[in-house]
């Protein structure tokens, strides 16, 4: 088992009845899910089926349902899976919606009975939960219909407003040889992968194709951001250089795109 799993999970479970309200706290998210959602609707055509991995509360894999998408809903923690039930009631009950759970371990063997989806999507840093994503991308793989995309949004260990802090340094030097910043607590562990070690773990079943850098300007904790409206200076920065260079570095959340590799098709 992955270090530390069973330890989120329990964690999720206990913050899931004040999950949505603690995300609605931070202006932020709003700007990075409408920018996250922008992308797979770019990407992936509606009627698809989507696997959203680490689909927490639903809020994802209910808007998915309501325009089009079918979905395959996993968590591995329990409580999540109870609030995605409740607020996915109604698609659940139409099939738009299939509610996945199991522990980490089990994942795949609960994946191989369901059909392959034709894109995997992540939001709001599921896959920093996993110390190795090597194996993670190998069950994608197995399982995603060519040719398939996987789109994830993970926390950037480059994120500008943690370089200006000393404290930062050190684990971001320790990181540089282990690939990721680990960030251990009591209740929750999570890994700041580097983009280079996350495109190198996709490796040999998917290639890299895009990257964007989200919420590099924005004041996080307080604004009113729609990112189909961006009104102020950073908002239409974001919005405007977010897959250009050094944007796509520097943001909160960085957007990965990986497609299939030609020779695993």
């Amino acid at each position: 088992m992955e270090p530390d799993v069973e330890k989120n999970a329990c964690c999720h479970t206990r913050l899931a009845p004040e999950y949505d309200a603690c995300m609605a706290k931070h202006a932020g998210n709003a700007w990075v899910r409408g920018a996250f959602r922008h992308v797979v609707e770019q990407i992936v055509a509606p009627g698809s089926l989507l696997l959203d991995f680490g689909c927490g509360t639903g809020t994802d894999s209910l808007w998915y349902a309501q325009r089009g998408y079918r979905v395959l809903a996993y968590d591995n923690a329990p409580g999540m899976m109870a609030e995605l039930e409740r607020k996915c009631a109604q698609e659940i009950a139409l099939g738009k919606v299939v509610p996945l759970y199991a522990d980490y371990d089990h994942f795949r063997q609960v994946l191989q009975r369901e059909p392959r989806p034709q894109a995997i999507v992540s939001n709001f840093a599921a896959l920093n939960h996993l110390r190795e994503l090597r194996p993670l991308f190998s069950v994608f793989a197995a399982n995603l219909e060519p040719p398939g995309q996987v789109i994830a949004n993970v926390l950037n260990p480059l994120f500008w407003q943690d370089l200006i802090h000393p404290w930062w340094w050190r684990p971001l030097l320790r990181g540089i040889q282990t690939g990721y910043i680990s960030c251990v607590w009591e209740e929750v562990s999570t890994y700041r992968h580097f983009m280079g070690p996350i495109s190198r773990a996709a490796r040999p079943h998917f290639v890299k194709v895009g990257q964007a850098g989200l919420g590099t300007f924005l004041r996080y904790e307080s604004g009113s951001y729609d990112w189909t409206e961006p009104r102020s200076l950073p908002e239409r920065l974001d919005a405007r250089f977010c897959r250009s260079f050094p944007l796509r570095h520097l943001g909160k959340f960085i957007f990965l795109i990986f497609r299939r590799a030609e020779r695993d098709l």
